[in-house]
Formats: structure tokens, sequence, C-alpha cells
């Protein structure tokens, strides 16, 4: 059954009856069929590339205030295991590539996304393909007993590392401040 439309009330404020679980649920039908759509109709007219967006700067570097980020690509859906499973389906190695460099055409310049093997094999393949996006790595939350892995990740060149949330509220909870630190310094 399709949740009821909001109506507006006589002060003008909206109301529903949705829940939060229908309106996610209608969600992912909306993008389970957006996804399907064929080939010739999502081929619509493409902008020229180098049409840039609004960039911020980072450092050194201009980065677009929209970017793409990993978790749709790597089945992270905060929804159901289902969902990601089919997220995860849906992005082999050659749909995230074709993935990036349309991103890259439609002016993205930054893609963001966490440190796995997985994904820097899709980096140096994005990048083999003369993808140009920045990157920047976000740590796992076990960096503090593998504190190597934040040199690997800088072999890739990001723009920027940081660590993963969970990590610092870890840490912070433990009252390990000198551990982040250490990391952050690390960094």
């Amino acid at each position: 059954m399709m949740a009821q439309h909001p109506i507006e009330s006589s002060s003008g404020m909206h109301s529903s009856t949705s829940s939060r679980r229908d309106f996610l649920q209608q969600a992912a039908v909306a993008t389970t069929g957006i996804a399907v759509l064929p080939a010739a109709a999502a081929a619509a007219e493409r902008p020229p590339k180098g049409d840039a967006l609004p960039s911020v700067a980072l450092g050194a570097h201009r980065v677009s205030r929209l970017i793409i980020g990993g978790n749709p690509i790597y089945g992270y859906s905060h929804f159901n295991r289902l969902f990601s499973q089919h997220q995860t389906d849906w992005h082999t190695p050659e749909h995230v590539i074709e993935l990036l460099l349309r991103c890259e055409e439609c002016g993205l310049n930054t893609w963001q996304n966490s440190y796995a093997e997985r994904t820097l094999s899709d980096l140096d393949r994005y990048r083999k393909q003369g993808g140009s996006m920045h990157w920047l790595c976000l740590g796992k939350p076990d960096w503090d007993e593998h504190p190597d892995h934040i040199d690997h990740a800088a072999r890739s060149k990001p723009i920027g590392i940081a660590p993963h949330g969970a990590l610092g509220e870890k840490l912070h909870r433990q009252k390990k401040h000198d551990v982040l630190t250490g990391l952050l310094k690390r960094v």
C-alpha cells in the first residue's frame, strides 16, 4: 500500500500519515526504477566536459561542492542488507569506472570513499582510464590497530585522509586522545 501524499493544512504546514519506513521503501523502489531505465533513455544529452560546478578551496585544491561518495558504490545503503547487496552487485569495477568518468563529465571533481583494497583498485583503474578527480580517503575504524594503513593510503595520493568517525568516537570514549592525535600527526 502506498503512503498518502502530504496534505496541506489550514496553517500551511504539511502533514503526512507516511512513516519514515514507508518513505525509505518508496525511495528504494524509485531508485531501483531509475537504475533500470533503458540505456537509450539514460544517455540524455551530456554537458560538455569541463563545465565546472561551484567549488571550494581545500588546502591547495579546488573541490566541487558536490562530490561523489563511496557508500552506494560499495554497499553501505544504511537501509538493509538486501539493498546494500544490490548496490554492490551493480557496481562492478567496470560500472564504477563508467560512473566516475560520467561524474567527471558532469563537473564533479572529487571522489570520497573508505580505504579498502577494492577502492584502491577502482581508483587505480579509473586513473588509468584517464580519470582525474581528486580523491579523499576515509580511514577504517581499526586504524588505531593498523596505523601503517595511513602510509599505504597515502601512496595512492589522496588530497586528504581522515580517520573514520567511529574510530574517533571509540578513542574519545576510551580517553585515548594521544592515539587519535598520533594518527592525525601521521596523516
